[in-house]
């Protein structure tokens, strides 16, 4: 009965060991801005502020399907991204047409920012956009 149990034990353990969906062996999840829903929280330097329904602007990159979207202030985007070592640039971004209101300033400046960056920098407070030297926007998780 002993044996019996220490072999369905050892399965047990076994079988969940083999299930873990952590990052690849010498890799830390902080390594690469995918896969997190960032907030915006500057742009060129300046407070973003929020959109029109009150929420700060988002950008996720989704790793397994080369696509970027998020919220703008007030409509919502997607549209591919190539990012290669510290090397960051989007593709065309296809939005929603919800009129806007307030929000259309906080887009503006968001999505003319996403079009310029060149390079990505994960930092202690988050993630950083830049065009070379020059900050474009910066976002907080």
């Amino acid at each position: 009965m002993r044996i019996m149990l220490g072999v369905a034990l050892g399965l047990a353990v076994a079988t969940t060991s083999g299930c873990s969906k952590g990052p690849p062996e010498g890799t830390s999840p902080m390594n690469s801005p995918t896969g997190i829903e960032w907030q915006l929280v500057s742009i060129g330097g300046t407070p973003a502020g929020t959109g029109g329904n009150g929420q700060a602007a988002t950008l996720l990159l989704d790793e397994m399907s080369g696509r970027a979207s998020g919220y703008a202030g007030c409509n919502t985007f997607s549209g591919s991204y190539l990012l290669s070592g510290e090397s960051l640039t989007f593709g065309p971004l296809a939005m929603t047409r919800m009129a806007c209101g307030k929000g259309s300033e906080l887009e503006s400046r968001y999505t003319m920012a996403l079009e310029q960056i060149t390079e990505w920098k994960l930092t202690s407070k988050g993630l950083e956009l830049r065009k070379g030297a020059t900050l474009l926007a910066k976002f907080t998780r």
